[in-house]
């Protein structure tokens, strides 16, 4: 069973975690979405998710969504969203993502989106069940892309095994990926 943090514990691992942003580096971000989404997922980001409203739990300062053509709505969960440079919110703002000073756990937003996307986030998180409960009630569609028995640090608070993602998604199939094989891929 996966433990739920506490917000102090999370608070620990943000301060962690800020410090790993790449915010020069867009194309490894661009990169690293182009192979979740066209390797793993079979979705063409800029043809395929044309008129669709997605929400991105944790994007960070490049999320997946700000590279993909034609979304009727991306918006990026990012609580760490407001301590980004200048630059990266208006490339954010001039990509069209709404960008939310929050954590998915306490985000407020009623609208129903087409997907909500967890990719390489969920070991950052305060509760992942409830960020997947949310995904759930807001998306018929949630995707997730996460590493899996990973080693718990400062800013990973939380580590998961195949089995947590078949519990949490009983009737989807869920496919395990050989991590490190990839080239210039940052994340899982």
């Amino acid at each position: 069973m996966i433990e739920v943090i506490s917000q102090e514990r999370w608070e620990q691992a943000q301060s962690k975690e800020i410090n790993h942003y790449d915010y020069n580096n867009e194309e490894n971000y661009k990169n690293s979405a182009y192979i979740i989404l066209r390797d793993h997922f079979n979705i063409d980001p800029e043809n395929d998710l044309v008129g669709k409203k997605i929400l991105e739990s944790g994007g960070g300062c490049h999320p997946s969504t700000s590279f993909c053509k034609g979304l009727k709505r991306a918006v990026n969960v990012e609580p760490l969203y407001d301590k980004f440079p200048d630059n990266i919110k208006s490339r954010l703002s001039n990509a069209n993502v709404e960008c939310v000073s929050t954590s998915f756990e306490d985000y407020k937003g009623r609208s129903k989106f087409d997907e909500v996307w967890f990719f390489n986030v969920l070991q950052h998180v305060r509760d992942p069940y409830l960020q997947i409960e949310n995904a759930k009630r807001i998306a018929n569609v949630v995707r997730v892309f996460e590493p899996i028995d990973t080693a718990i640090n400062d800013e990973h608070p939380h580590s998961f095994n195949m089995q947590f993602f078949k519990e949490q998604f009983p009737d989807a199939e869920v496919k395990m990926y050989q991590g490190g094989s990839v080239a210039r891929f940052h994340g899982a």
